[in-house]
């Protein structure tokens, strides 16, 4: 859609509005006159209808209750009904699915659903209802475009009733359309290593991980563009590094790359490979965003960045998720090992992460950055700084 489209459309509205207006009588009442949303082209219309629904679960149906003309518009536009979010309301989604006709679909398992007043209620996550859920819709796997499925509360074996479906050894599980996908469960005490789809989804592009391990096959993640990646608890040190220097081997296409160990209360010493390790060249990556929801930075990932290299590294963000209100103690190691790339241009530190002397290095070595954002919990409002 782009602007002259939307001038010649306008153009040509007000044209037919002008012309219905001066046929009419100027006796005529002023309810007779057509609102200028009728005079709307129905691919428009259908375009507009089509950006709300990504916004609003429930935008669908509330668009196809306002009037006749836009309930027929909203019927005859599969790509409105394409996002499933399955809930209790069964009757309410397989109708969506029925709506969507031949279109790819966006299937989404929550921890929350959207009733029909509009009003969003808590979803009860269990085995043998997130079973039924995904063995509902185990048979559209060939039409799904995206997959997000997001646990908030602990039940045991729900990775195992949520992806049992999308493991067999067939073809039927096979996501040729899949582009996108969002796993996250933070509590999740399964240790198995999931193969997802027979290993076949070529249009893979975002991945979201949290809570779970994947079997990382470069059929289904060599053509990753964005990663965010929070590793789970079942390995440390030297085998939580090596296992995400492999996941990052395969997926090496990443532009963005989002990165973090979570804290486990002992953090394990991590000094020297036991085995020589190559270093990987993200060659392609442009923004990096490190994760820390610790006291301190983990071990495992001040060992993984001194294997990594960014030459094309422009943006640059450190988070500190438990805004710690002092520095980081291992932050000059972490530094010593992350090495600022020549074209990096933003940066970004927060709470632990920012070091007043450190931020002054930087920024006289590295004169040509264009922005820096430091943030620190004791004085938040004073402490954002903008160079440009």
């Amino acid at each position: 859609m782009t602007r002259s489209f939307f001038d010649a459309v306008r153009k040509g509205i007000f044209a037919r509005s002008s012309r219905v207006n001066h046929s009419e009588s100027q006796y005529a009442a002023p309810y007779n006159r057509a609102h200028f949303i009728h005079f709307l082209p129905t691919e428009l219309l259908a375009h507009i209808f089509i950006a709300g629904a990504e916004v609003d679960d429930m935008f669908a149906m509330n668009i196809s209750q306002v009037c006749h003309a836009w309930r027929s518009i909203a019927l005859h536009t599969p790509k409105l009904w394409r996002r499933i979010c399955l809930s209790p309301y069964e009757t309410l989604w397989r109708t969506w699915i029925h709506r969507a006709k031949s279109c790819s679909l966006d299937v989404q398992l929550l921890p929350y659903y959207t009733s029909r007043p509009g009003h969003r209620l808590l979803q009860r996550s269990d085995y043998n209802l997130v079973q039924w859920y995904m063995r509902s819709i185990s048979r559209l796997i060939p039409r799904w475009r995206s997959l997000e499925i997001v646990f908030a509360t602990y039940s045991p074996f729900l990775w195992n009733a949520a992806l049992s479906e999308c493991c067999a050894y067939t073809s039927r599980v096979h996501a040729p359309l899949l582009e996108e996908m969002h796993l996250i469960y933070p509590a999740n005490d399964d240790s198995k290593e999931y193969w997802l789809f027979n290993g076949v989804a070529p249009n893979l592009r975002r991945v979201t991980v949290d809570g779970i391990r994947l079997s990382w096959a470069p059929s289904l993640y060599a053509n990753l563009t964005y990663l965010d990646y929070t590793h789970h608890r079942f390995s440390a040190g030297w085998s939580a590094v090596h296992e995400v220097l492999s996941i990052l081997h395969v997926s090496h296409h990443l532009t963005s790359l989002k990165i973090m160990f979570r804290w486990s209360g002992a953090d394990p010493c991590v000094c020297r490979p036991p085995n020589p390790i190559p270093r990987l060249s993200l060659a392609q990556l442009e923004t990096l965003q490190i994760n820390n929801d610790g006291p301190d930075i983990p071990s495992e990932l001040l060992a993984l960045m001194r294997f990594i290299t960014f030459p094309s590294l422009k943006s640059l963000y450190l988070a500190d998720l438990s805004e710690s209100p002092n520095r980081f103690h291992n932050l000059s190691h972490f530094f010593a090992a992350f090495r600022l790339p020549r074209k990096l241009h933003s940066i970004r530190l927060e709470h632990g992460w920012y070091d007043q002397d450190l931020a002054a290095r930087i920024i006289r070595s590295m004169p040509w950055l264009s922005r820096h954002l430091y943030t620190h919990r004791r004085r938040r409002q004073d402490s954002k700084r903008h160079y440009h």
